[in-house]
């Protein structure tokens, strides 16, 4: 009779070359957990670009006009391919020395069988504009 060791034991492996039931779940389980952040990583890592972009273009409003950072962030949503804006949905306000930059907007995700799974995001910031230096 063969000995066999913990890890035979561990990784399901019989004597016999089968493998147990619970080793192929745990496979399936560990392919369905890569695959799920292999397509929800993407779009949150754009909500970061977009959240630093905002963060940039209010810190850019001293010198640029509401008109200018909402053509220059609308900019940037046309070059991500899979987000969806309405020119509605994004909002740039300059008023009592702050600068308020929002937008609301669709990340759709495509899924296998030719589904698609959307996700909402709202980014949103609020700065001081720092005031103008007297030279």
């Amino acid at each position: 009779m063969e000995k066999r060791s913990r890890l035979d034991d561990f990784f399901g492996v019989s004597t016999r070359g089968q493998i147990r039931f619970g080793t192929i779940v745990t496979l399936i389980v560990l392919t369905v957990i890569g695959y799920s952040a292999y397509k929800l990583v993407p779009p949150y890592g754009r909500y970061t670009q977009v959240k630093y972009l905002f963060k940039e273009q209010a810190a850019r409003a001293k010198i640029r006009s509401a008109d200018k950072i909402q053509r220059t962030i609308w900019g940037h949503f046309e070059e991500m391919e899979t987000v969806w804006l309405d020119e509605d949905d994004l909002s740039v306000k300059i008023n009592q020395g702050k600068v308020t930059i929002e937008a609301t907007y669709e990340d759709v995700i495509d899924l296998p069988g030719g589904f698609e799974y959307s996700l909402w995001f709202n980014p949103s910031i609020t700065a001081e504009i720092p005031k103008k230096d007297n030279y």
